[in-house]
C-alpha cells in the first residue's frame, strides 16, 4: 500500500490512464467529499450532487485513455463538476417550463370544455318554462332553494317541485349530453 498523500496529482493521473484501479480509488477518496459539497453548492439538491460527482468519477474511469486533465487533475475534476451541476440546471429549467407549458394546456382544455357545458346548459335551459328557468339558473348560481323561494315569493316545495320538473326537461332536451346536469344537482 502506498502512501496516499505522498502521491501528486498528475502522478496518480497517469496511473489512472494505465488502469491503475489503487489510483483511482485515491483520487476517489481525496476529493469525493469536497467535489460533493461544491456540486450540492451550485444543485442544492443532495441526490443530484450525489449523482453529479458519482458521473464524473465514472466518466474519469471509463474515458480514462482520452482524457487529459492539463496541469492540474483537482481543476480537471471541480471543471467537470461545474458543468454537469449546470447543465442538470438547465435540465431542471427545462422539465419546469415543459411542465409548466403542459398545464397551461391543460387548463385552457378545460376551460374550453366548461364554456362549451355552460353554453349547452343556457341554451337548454332557455327552452324551459319561465319559472322554472328562473329556478335552475337560480340553483346553478349555487342558491340553496330556501333562499330561491325567497327570492321568488313562492314556497320550498313549488321550488323543489320546478326544480324536479326542470332537471327532467333538461334530461330530455340534452338527451346522451345530460351528465351536464351533474353541476346542478
Amino acid at each position: 500500500m502506498i502512501q496516499h498523500a505522498s502521491i501528486d496529482d498528475s502522478t496518480l493521473f497517469e496511473r489512472i490512464t494505465r488502469h491503475d484501479a489503487e489510483a483511482f480509488g485515491i483520487v476517489m477518496r481525496r476529493y469525493a467529499g469536497a467535489l460533493y459539497a461544491f456540486a450540492f453548492r451550485i444543485v442544492g439538491d443532495t441526490l443530484a450532487a450525489e449523482d453529479i460527482v458519482q458521473e464524473v468519477f465514472i466518466n474519469l474511469w471509463e474515458k480514462r485513455r482520452k482524457l487529459s486533465p492539463g496541469p492540474s487533475l483537482r481543476n480537471f475534476l471541480y471543471l467537470a463538476v461545474r458543468n454537469l451541476s449546470l447543465n442538470h440546471l438547465r435540465m431542471q429549467k427545462n422539465h419546469l417550463a415543459q411542465t409548466n407549458a403542459y398545464l397551461f394546456e391543460q387548463k385552457a382544455g378545460l376551460w374550453v370544455i366548461e364554456e362549451e357545458r355552460y353554453r349547452l346548459l343556457s341554451e337548454a335551459i332557455k327552452q324551459l318554462p319561465p319559472r322554472t328557468a328562473t329556478v335552475i339558473g337560480y340553483s346553478c348560481d349555487g342558491l340553496s332553494q330556501e333562499e330561491i323561494a325567497r327570492k321568488m315569493g313562492i314556497t320550498v316545495a313549488t321550488v323543489k317541485l320546478l326544480k324536479s320538473h326542470g332537471i327532467q326537461k333538461l334530461k330530455k332536451i340534452l338527451g346522451p349530453l345530460s351528465f351536464l346536469l351533474v353541476m346542478m344537482k
